[in-house]
């Protein structure tokens, strides 16, 4: 007597379309790299964009602790889980002109930095195609852009190592 257990047709006719879907060619994958990002604005206008996994957290926005005598680019400081966290205000950076209240907070940190970013309105998340080639804005020389490009014609993309190098003291001018 041999070892095979005894096999009806239907039995036989599952285990051979199982081996044919196991020999079939793998499925074409989509080979774009694709990551998300988190939009809001700043002002009424302009969407921007940060990498979703460079940010920590989005908070509601809270209490700032103004610091007299910084530059207006920094509102203040916020405290979050027992942490300070500077505030950079967006609305400086990046239109030119102080907001007093926002909506949103985005928090990032990397390396011993902790920044808030200041945010009007959050849109939501986006699936962002890696391989798209971003439009790239021109400067003059002496301005450093915290833009890395802008996005499907109308997503500004944020570079945040720009914005967390504002906290560098060499690069910031104290009133």
């Amino acid at each position: 007597m041999k070892n095979e257990p005894l096999l009806d047709e239907k039995a036989k006719k599952i285990l051979a379309d199982r081996a044919a879907l196991m020999a079939r060619k793998e499925r074409e994958v989509n080979t774009h790299a694709t990551s998300n990002l988190l939009v809001f604005y700043v002002g009424e206008d302009q969407q921007y964009a940060l990498d979703y996994e460079s940010i920590d957290k989005v908070i509601l926005s809270h209490k700032i602790t103004p610091v007299p005598g910084v530059n207006p680019l920094f509102s203040g400081l916020l405290y979050h889980n027992t942490e300070a966290w500077v505030v950079v205000n967006l609305h400086q950076l990046l239109i030119g002109k102080s907001a007093e209240s926002f909506s949103h907070f985005i928090l990032l940190s990397e390396d011993h930095y902790r920044i808030v970013l200041s945010a009007d309105t959050i849109v939501g998340q986006i699936s962002y195609d890696e391989t798209v080639e971003l439009i790239q804005l021109t400067l003059s020389e002496n301005r450093q852009s915290y833009v890395r490009g802008i996005y499907k014609n109308n997503i500004a993309i944020l570079d945040k190592k720009s914005i967390i190098d504002l906290l560098n003291l060499e690069q910031v001018e104290w009133n």
